[in-house]
């Protein structure tokens, strides 16, 4: 906005994807003009993004067929339809691999040596999660327990 006439109004729109485990406070302020200002108390304004922890992946699930914790749920995974999710085991082996994954991993591999239909062992598995559009690639662990 190069110029306004007096008593004009503009706004600006700003549009962020936030990725953060924390509030977010932004703040914008007027900092040179070409004229004199009449009123500084309108010079500075704020924006708090509240985050409710959306992509915070667990840590463990446990596919035993009981209907709760079944399968491997990504909190908020539907607001990022392309991605991508794989599982890796203790030796670095690809047990699972997904495209545009949205939480249906049961526990069974889908690729790799013990592809079996078979549930998993007990224990540790290493994951990598992949958003299009996100440089930062999501790295943990999952513990499979039943």
């Amino acid at each position: 906005m190069p110029n306004l006439t007096p008593n004009q109004s503009e706004n600006l729109l700003l549009t962020v994807q936030v990725i953060s485990a924390q509030n977010l406070l932004n703040v914008a302020a007027l900092s040179n003009v070409n004229e004199v200002d009449r009123d500084l108390t309108n010079n500075e304004d704020f924006a708090e993004v509240l985050v409710n922890n959306c992509l915070q992946i667990p840590e463990g699930f446990s596919p035993n067929e009981d209907t709760l914790n079944d399968t491997f749920v990504i909190p908020c995974v539907e607001d990022y339809p392309i991605n991508s999710l794989d599982i890796y085991n203790r030796y670095g082996t690809l047990i699972y691999h997904k495209d545009n994954y949205i939480n249906q991993w049961d526990g069974k591999p889908n690729t790799g040596p013990l592809n079996q239909n078979k549930v998993l062992p007990v224990g540790t598995y290493f994951y990598t999660f992949k958003i299009e559009g996100i440089s930062n690639v999501f790295t943990g662990y999952v513990y499979l327990n039943y």
